[in-house]
């Protein structure tokens, strides 16, 4: 316990003046007793502040302006610290005159670890009195034997007593009678935006105040009491309301205007209680315009805010993985008065976004010059991705601009595989009884980041999977297709006499964002596998081909390119003939807008925009109706040098 660490030194101390053999025979009951300690605190906790002194023996107590002729109490707490002995109080006095002060409820004594509290009374009499007191409380065997309490207090015949809290914090009460006079400064408000600022109104006294707030003539419609609505409120004892005045200018140039506040306090009377009111209508206006995959090419800069909207979106679409995409921000002044910007950051610092040049703080944007033209500062915004994702983050712009103080700019962008399996969703077997068939798929990245291939395998759960097998997968998982980049692997199915319809699914494991493990409706690509014993004829066969060459050339000037298609190879086995065909292309280079044509000939083509890789399949049908497995073919068109 602290008393017994207390004790060591107090025995120390006396080593000087006592030597006993055997070192210091100090008794830890006594001194134990001396070392008791007794802390003071206020009871109300409005007094926190004012009651604490520098010196831990001194304490102040200040009632504050109370009405005359009624009695107002505060409590004092004396706490015993020591859980195992009691503290005497030999006694509570005032030294000297009291005056209108006096005690009740003095304790003898404080109880083991235990709190008393006696009250100091406090009765003024006479108006405009300034009255103070000192109450000495004495303790035995204490660390604080005798404290001193400072009191004070005023009379006033006023039971409502006014103070006025400015926006700047300074408190303001009447002076010799006089009302209360200051001045509320708005600064520069642009013209079309509203600056609110919050007056203080309080109420010292201990009646209810009636607070009746006019504007003095002449009165300018730019300035308004926002709240409280109403012509009177009331303000509680010891308590305040806030005023909040409004300056709306409607035009540039320095306004005025006089608020008169008049109370039931009859101290603040001549002359009335006045708030002067002024402020400096401006016209700083901020615009944000941004490049966007929207916009066209003669106007990159299209995306733009308006008034009462200050929020725009920049859209990079999407962007290969570990390649890079950049956009400007233009933030302009386009009006006839500075402003500065404070801030331009991203909100939720994604890292594959970034800005430069940095933007220091207090950039100012001057107004907009003579000959029309606004200050502009350019910011570059790069969007880099480094993982398949969907990205996206918010520019922030902030200033002290009158139409905005913040303008948001959206920032999207997409790097993500996407996983194409052919054929799509099903293979069909019809196969002879007893004998195997064994037809090809192919898993295709037909996204714009790095497609990652968890595993390929049957489910042993569903249908009858020991009719079916996967073979020649790639040796090593996870594999890696980057955009536009494939693998084939083979189905292989033997139809047992002692099973109809036999049927079994390949799950394929990606990190395709659509097919992911806590998606419970699709958390893989499933291939579904089924065999049709209902007719022996077998479906048809394709094939494709280029007739100008899986590479083929082209200049800049000549995009785009017609890129010729036959699958006139293709054939059935039944009756030799091919009854359909259906073309598509299921990979395209980035920000291509191909479009197969004369997608149901045997003869297609498309019209290659762009420089890269293009990836076609063909479907074909017999007379029944019934598709070919699905084949692929890669045309690349490089630049003619």
């Amino acid at each position: 316990m602290k008393y017994r660490i207390a004790f060591t030194f107090a025995c120390a101390a006396l080593v000087s003046l006592v030597m006993v053999a055997g070192g210091c025979q100090c008794e830890e009951e006594p001194i134990a007793t001396i070392q008791r300690k007794i802390e003071f605190a206020p009871v109300n906790e409005k007094l926190l502040d004012s009651f604490y002194t520098s010196d831990e023996t001194k304490f102040s107590l200040n009632f504050g302006r109370k009405t005359i002729n009624r009695t107002w109490k505060e409590s004092v707490r004396m706490t015993n610290k020591a859980t195992d002995l009691e503290i005497e109080v030999s006694g509570i006095t005032f030294k000297g005159d009291a005056g209108p002060f006096s005690l009740e409820e003095v304790p003898a004594t404080i109880g083991k670890g235990a709190s008393v509290e006696f009250r100091v009374v406090y009765k003024p009499t006479v108006d405009g009195s300034v009255d103070k007191a000192t109450v000495v409380v004495e303790t035995k065997d204490t660390n604080i034997k005798h404290a001193e309490l400072n009191v004070f207090g005023e009379g006033t015949k006023s039971e409502a007593l006014l103070e006025v809290v400015t926006p700047d914090d300074k408190r303001h009460t009447c002076d010799d009678d006089k009302g209360i006079t200051v001045t509320v400064d708005f600064g520069e408000v642009p013209v079309g935006s509203k600056k609110m600022l919050t007056v203080r109104v309080g109420n010292t006294g201990v009646s209810t105040m009636n607070v009746t707030p006019t504007f003095a003539a002449p009165v300018d419609p730019a300035f308004a009491i926002a709240s409280p609505t109403g012509e009177t409120f009331t303000v509680e004892p010891d308590a305040s309301k806030d005023m909040v005045v409004e300056f709306d200018p409607p035009a540039s140039g320095v306004r005025f205007a006089k608020i008169e506040l008049a109370t039931n306090d009859i101290n603040c009377k001549d002359p009335p209680n006045t708030i002067s009111l002024t402020g400096r209508g401006v016209l700083p206006f901020i615009q944000v315009c941004g490049e966007s995959e929207t916009c066209p090419p003669e106007n990159p800069s299209c995306i733009c805010t308006e008034e009462g909207n200050y929020s725009i979106t920049i859209l990079f679409g999407d962007v290969n993985q570990g390649e890079q995409a950049t956009k400007k921000i233009e933030i302009a002044n386009i009006g006839d008065y500075k402003f500065k910007l404070s801030k331009v950051y991203l909100r939720d610092e994604n890292p594959d976004f970034s800005l430069s040049p940095e933007v220091p703080p207090e950039v100012t944007l001057e107004k907009s010059g003579d000959a029309g033209g606004a200050d502009k500062l350019v910011v570059n915004v790069t969007y880099a991705p480094t993982s398949a994702s969907v990205g996206s983050d918010t520019v922030v712009i902030e200033s002290n601009a009158g139409n905005a103080v913040e303008v948001e700019v959206n920032l999207n962008g997409a790097s993500q595989p996407e996983i194409w399996v052919i054929p799509e969703g099903m293979i069909v077997f019809k196969t002879p009884i007893g004998q195997t068939e064994t037809q090809q798929a192919t898993v295709l990245n037909r996204g714009y980041a790095n497609l990652q291939v968890e595993s390929v395998a049957i489910d042993q759960t569903v249908g009858t999977p020991q009719s079916f097998g996967v073979k020649n997968l790639p040796t090593q998982w996870p594999t890696i297709l980057g955009p536009g980049e494939s693998f084939d692997f083979d189905v292989e199915f033997t139809n047992n006499p002692q099973i109809s319809g036999d049927t079994a699914e390949i799950h394929i494991v990606s990190n395709d964002i659509y097919y992911n493990p806590s998606e419970p409706d699709h958390p893989y690509y499933i291939l579904t596998l089924t065999s049709d014993d209902t007719s022996s004829d077998m479906p048809p066969t394709c094939k494709a081909v280029a007739p100008g060459g899986d590479v083929q050339k082209s200049k800049d000037t000549d995009l785009p390119k017609q890129i010729d298609l036959d699958g006139s190879q293709s054939s059935d086995t039944e009756d030799g003939t091919v009854a359909g065909y259906d073309w598509k292309l299921v990979f395209v280079p980035k920000d291509s807008a191909a479009v197969m044509q004369d997608s149901n000939l045997a003869a297609a083509y498309f019209m290659a925009d762009k420089f890269g890789q293009y990836k076609i399949q063909l479907t074909v049908y017999d007379s029944l109706g019934q598709p070919s497995v699905p084949c692929v073919i890669a045309v690349s068109l490089i630049k003619d040098l």
